[in-house]
């Protein structure tokens, strides 16, 4: 090489290493710019269990919580460990392999976008990747809201972000600090939050009591604390059970018992209501509500509720229900019993804003709604009464009553206007305790209806309201006969009249009427009431059952009933009410003596029910009985009156009535346009064979009839009569006699002009057969026998 090409080499040497050196330099110069981010840093408890979280999501053989090993030691020694970017990276690296593999997934089904577009979920990865590695040393702390950012993005290219929500909660307590009603407590690693109770994993829930968060949940699990969204709360209206002073106050909330750190607790505050507000973590101030009333609950309404002897007094629509005696636990306002003083009402400022349930004594008093002739509603123009003994009508405002007396005979008439109504309630009661009130204003089977007990008239702006309290057993009296013909055998009266005492007593401990200020009304809505006149035979079957009722448990049991079975019954699933009550007594079986001939998931079958219900079968307990068979024949198929029929149960219950969409699902939704019916079927029956979903196609419109009370609304065309089997024919203007029947239609062309309905029973099918009581009775069974037989593992209690 030439001396001058040597002396070239060596210049190019030296440039060549004054720029490694200058990039050296300035890369040092630049790392040794980068300070550590300040901020929120993500604790390393946080990122473990996020991460272990995520990777759950993943084949068993990926789930490897080896690489948290060094992660763990850490925690062993410092649980407020931070994350450092190291760390982060390590974390990263471990993510590597399901990154790969969701690429070459992608790359295989031609998903090329997730690796080459801009803004997809993977470059959005690297870019967050490329962001971190310019901001952060490996040993700095990693910042809360990065690692955030990271998650959710790796979240979003596994496309399982669903899974893992952001919910608020507010923390009332954790573990033993919370027990339930026999004293025990949660479990650890469990918390108690206004919106329920969770497992949790981060030990950062236990130190964010009384406030507002937000958190990582997946599952049922609260994972982590994102951030505090709320510095307190308040509860209000809350039992405080004890006091515990210099330590916290025992409350009563969402039916658990909660401590309360609190140093200010006083003796004072035990067994009250009170608010709490806290703050910051603490329990800050109690507000003690001491003011209390109590007497005779006549009614609860929109505008109040309303107290012998008080008046009426507004109330919280939120007002807590809390029943003291037995295990203490939480209730609403159908618990409060109406025409009952079990009550202590806690005021502020003049507003009722809990109810303290004090006791629970046997209820000898049932209150009726009187219903107008005809049953056509509850409120009434005037009142024209009388009484067989001489009576007091009493009326005027609560601290001022006035009285007037009357002689037995005397004939009183009273409407709105009326001279008594200066307060807005009229009492009239016989002198003697078995004296009866005669109503001439109201028109029953028996005639004018007489009344035992007390009659009370209140005046409202739709018209008069009557209502007649009365011993529960007296009730009875009126209405077993009215239920059941008095000619039945004895002990089918007794099985009759536990039902009824038992149903009447389900409504008096939770009224459905409470705006009326009574348990049920006189009508078939309920029960039906003096429609037919008190009979010695019935009378008698009330006495010899004196205060007993039916018990599934400790609880009453629901003591439904009808007229006449087919041969089958059903279970409570025919209404569609959707409730939690566990009426598993109720079951569809055989009523007759071949009880395991067929059981009630084979009736559901289409051909097994049309078999039986086309065949009279004598060991069935009721085959004698008109009812037992029937048969009824629409001559037409009116498309525009089955489509009136189905608007009408739609805004009824919009759930029931179902249209058709163009993919062959089924949606609710107003119901429009039927044309001409093409088709008319039955295409599911409940348990024991009674049609539950009906389907009507239209040229136009097909519609989904769900529920066995529906289908009997929209099939009965209000003219045709149903053939009983004895040849008799009975009219039926509104529903079809039950739902247990075939159905087979008569074409012209593809259009449905006319259907026939071959069938049997009377009534929904649940609970007791009142025909086949009576035949059980006349061979031999006892009220008991009876009862065990149609509500399954229930038995007779007294509560006298």
């Amino acid at each position: 090489m030439s001396k001058e090409n040597r002396m070239i080499a060596k210049i190019l040497l030296i440039a060549v290493g004054v720029l490694i050196i200058g990039y050296i330099l300035a890369v040092s110069i630049r790392m040794n710019a980068i300070k550590q981010p300040e901020g929120s840093y993500i604790r390393l408890q946080d990122a473990m269990i996020l991460g272990e979280a995520l990777e759950e999501e993943f084949d068993k053989e990926k789930k490897d919580s080896s690489g948290y090993g060094e992660w763990t030691k850490l925690l062993e020694a410092d649980k407020e460990s931070i994350l450092t970017y190291g760390q982060f990276m390590d974390w990263m690296a471990r993510m590597a392999s399901y990154l790969e593999e969701g690429q070459d997934k992608a790359a295989g089904d031609g998903e090329n976008r997730i690796l080459e577009e801009e803004g997809s979920r993977q470059a959005v990865i690297a870019d967050l990747q490329k962001e971190y590695k310019r901001k952060y040393k490996e040993e700095f702390s990693f910042l809360q809201d990065d690692w955030y950012r990271m998650y959710e993005a790796c979240l979003n290219y596994f496309g399982i972000q669903d899974r893992f929500q952001k919910v608020n909660v507010t923390i009332l307590g954790c573990g033993s600090e919370v027990t339930d009603g026999n004293g025990n407590g949660m479990e650890e690693g469990t918390l108690l939050a206004e919106e329920g109770s969770y497992p949790y994993r981060s030990d950062v829930f236990a130190r964010s009591k009384y406030q507002g968060i937000l958190a990582y949940k997946k599952g049922e699990t609260l994972l982590t604390v994102l951030e505090r969204v709320s510095r307190g709360m308040d509860i209000s209206n809350i039992w405080i059970i004890e006091a515990k002073e210099g330590e916290g106050l025992l409350v009563f909330y969402k039916d658990y018992e909660i401590l309360f750190p609190y140093e200010k607790a006083e003796q004072e505050q035990r067994e009250q209501i009170g608010d709490l507000a806290f703050a910051d973590g603490a329990l800050q101030s109690v507000k003690i509500k001491g003011e209390k009333i109590s007497g005779k609950l006549l009614s609860i309404g929109e505008d109040g509720i309303e107290i012998e002897g008080r008046g009426k007094y507004p109330y919280d629509q939120g007002m807590a229900v809390y029943q003291l005696y037995g295990n203490l636990s939480g209730g609403g306002q159908k618990d409060l019993r109406i025409g009952y003083d079990f009550t202590d009402f806690v005021l502020e400022d003049g507003v009722i804003c809990a109810g303290l349930i004090t006791r629970d004594e046997a209820m000898e008093n049932i209150r009726v709604v009187i219903k107008n002739t005809g049953y056509s509603g509850a409120y009434h123009e005037k009142a024209e009464f009388t009484a067989d003994t001489d009576f007091v009508l009493r009326y005027g405002e609560y601290d001022s009553m006035e009285s007037r007396e009357y002689h037995a005979g005397d004939v009183v008439s009273v409407d709105r206007d009326s001279e008594f109504f200066s307060g807005n309630r009229i009492y009239i009661e016989p002198a003697a305790l078995t004296g009866r009130i005669k109503l001439f204003s109201v028109e029953r089977s028996q005639g004018n209806p007489e009344y035992r007990g007390k009659l009370e008239i209140t005046k409202t702006d739709e018209g008069l309201v009557l209502v007649n309290e009365l011993l529960l057993e007296e009730y009875l009296y009126s209405v077993v006969p009215s239920e059941m013909p008095s000619s039945y055998p004895l002990e089918a009266l007794k099985a009759q009249a536990v039902c009824a005492r038992t149903y009447a007593y389900r409504h008096m401990m939770h009224s459905g009427i409470a705006g009326f200020g009574a348990h049920v009304d006189d009508s078939a809505g309920y029960q039906v009431y003096n429609n037919i006149a008190e009979n010695a035979q019935t009378t008698k079957a009330v006495k010899e059952t004196s205060g007993s009722l039916l018990y599934y448990g400790e609880e009453l049991c629901g003591s439904y009933y009808y007229s006449t079975s087919c041969g089958f019954g059903t279970d409570a699933d025919v209404w569609k009410s959707g409730g939690s009550e566990d009426t598993s007594y109720l079951q569809a079986k055989r009523i007759g003596e071949e009880e395991d001939a067929y059981t009630g998931e084979e009736m559901e079958g289409e051909e097994t029910f049309a078999s039986f219900i086309s065949d009279v079968h004598d060991s069935d307990y009721e085959s004698g009985e008109a009812w037992y068979r029937w048969t009824y024949e629409s001559k037409e198929a009116d498309g525009d009156r089955l489509l009136s029929a189905m608007q009408k149960r739609y805004e009824a219950n919009e759930k029931l009535v179902l249209t058709q969409n163009d993919d062959g699902s089924f949606e609710s939704k107003p119901v429009k346009r039927l044309g001409q019916v093409k088709d008319i079927s039955i295409v599911k029956r409940g348990s024991g064979g009674v049609a539950d979903e009906l389907l009507v196609e239209g040229t136009e419109n097909t519609f989904k009839v769900v529920s066995e009370h529906n289908i009997r609304y929209v099939l009965n065309n209000g003219v045709s009569k149903v053939i009983r089997q004895d040849g008799s024919q009975v009219a039926s203007p509104n529903l079809l006699p039950s739902g247990y029947f075939t159905i087979s239609t008569s074409k012209e062309g593809d259009i449905v002009v006319g259907y026939s309905l071959s069938g049997g029973g009377y009534g929904h099918g649940v609970g007791m057969s009142q025909n086949g009581a009576k035949e059980m009775a006349k061979k031999g069974f006892t009220s008991d026998d009876i009862l065990t037989f149609f509500y399954r593992s229930c038995e007779v209690k007294n509560i006298y």
